[in-house]
């Protein structure tokens, strides 16, 4: 899933705290200090006018020449401002006065921390609010970024949405391959009931071609059952792989000589362009049986281009791994851009393709990137600039 746009633009939790902490306490401290200078500043400009002119005077110019150690500028200063400016204690004005400050500042503070710590608070709410959701199976729930949130909570928020987002991926895949497997299994085994049935009534004759019918039916449900355990086996982490060296134009002239008689029927024109320059290290068998789900992919559904191409390179992902990209593409109708993530479910189908349905239990796909996530891999989907459809695959490179 994509990640949040403000994450570049965050600061982590412990400095986003201790840059608010800090700020807080200079802007405590200055503010106190002001207010103290401000009230000694107005109390001497009041003592200063309630001086008479010559005293003010000489006073002035005592505070001018800096001749603080004058005995007649202490004189003054025990006259007017009182011995306590010189000696300070405890039931001094000025405590008093601090006292006051501090009342006024600490709800000041408190509301100024709640204030700013709203972003924080607010992006823990909205993350609770949506678990709740999600723990009453609304899988489609996605808690909002707040957007001055520390980068640790607005990672999280992010997971999460990619947790529920794939959540609702896999609730939508179980309700609608549950109808889909029952119809799959419910097809052929109907049909080879009512056969045997029919036989059983003497409607169809009890010869080796009615059972050869009947076994043929039973194939397929045991195709699909098959799948499904293959399935299973991928998502649990159980699918073992038998890792052997092989040349990709190998592999790939061996596929499509397999479906060569098909491919002509069909009209096909194939084009491959394989660079290799070292073998490839993994499950032959596994990733031939790719080739051929996308070579009957594209028989299937990509008939109307009569087009199919298979490109192999080496390259390297963003973090430097060297890995082999596969691309396989055709000139079909292709699909629509907002189900390309759908196309490697269970049973999914496009609509247009579901008209041409030929006989496929609509595991394929998926098998195929059971397959390639076992290697390691990844493999998604894309429209081609011409039409069609795209399937891109990358494998590690292990030699």
């Amino acid at each position: 899933m994509i990640k949040s746009i403000f994450l570049s633009e965050k600061m982590s939790l412990w400095r986003w705290l201790c840059f608010r902490i800090i700020s807080l306490l200079l802007a405590a401290v200055i503010i106190i200090a002001g207010l103290m200078w401000l009230r000694f500043a107005i109390y001497s400009i009041y003592i200063e006018q309630h001086m008479p002119d010559a005293v003010r005077t000489e006073f002035q110019q005592f505070i001018a020449q800096k001749d603080y150690g004058n005995p007649r500028y202490q004189a003054i200063i025990n006259q007017y401002y009182g011995p306590e400016f010189f000696v300070p204690n405890i039931a001094s004005s000025d405590w008093l006065v601090l006292a006051i400050m501090v009342l006024i500042a600490l709800p000041t503070m408190v509301v100024v921390v709640l204030w700013r710590a709203r972003p924080l608070s607010q992006q823990f709410s909205n993350i609770a609010n949506a678990a709740r959701d999600v723990a009453q199976g609304k899988f489609d729930t996605r808690t909002q970024l707040v957007e001055q949130a520390p980068m640790e909570l607005v990672t999280l928020a992010d997971d999460f949405n990619n947790m529920t987002a794939q959540l609702e991926r896999y609730e939508r895949e179980l309700r609608e391959s549950s109808a889909a497997l029952a119809h799959e299994l419910r097809t052929p085994l109907n049909a080879a009931m009512g056969r045997v049935q029919g036989m059983l009534d003497d409607v169809f004759p009890r010869d080796k071609a009615q059972l050869t019918m009947v076994i043929k039916q039973l194939e397929q449900l045991n195709h699909v059952i098959q799948d499904l355990h293959f399935l299973s086996l991928a998502r649990a982490g159980q699918l073992q792989l038998v890792q052997t060296p092989f040349y990709f134009d190998e592999l790939i002239t061996e596929r499509l000589t397999w479906y060569r008689p098909q491919l002509e029927q069909a009209g096909f024109q194939t084009h491959t362009h394989i660079e290799q320059s070292d073998f490839c290290l993994a499950d032959r068998e596994r990733l031939g049986q790719v080739f051929s789900i996308l070579i009957e992919n594209a028989l299937s559904y990509a008939s109307d281009g009569s087009y199919l191409a298979i490109d192999v390179r080496e390259t390297t992902l963003r973090e430097n791994a060297p890995c082999w990209q596969i691309t396989v593409s055709d000139r079909g109708p292709g699909i629509e851009p907002e189900s390309l993530p759908l196309l490697f479910d269970r049973f999914w189908r496009a609509e247009h393709s579901r008209g041409r349905h030929s006989g496929g239990s609509g595991l394929g796909l998926s098998i195929a990137s059971a397959i390639i996530t076992t290697h390691g891999g990844a493999i998604y989907a894309e429209r081609g600039k011409n039409g069609g459809l795209v399937i891109i695959m990358t494998l590690p490179r292990r030699t």
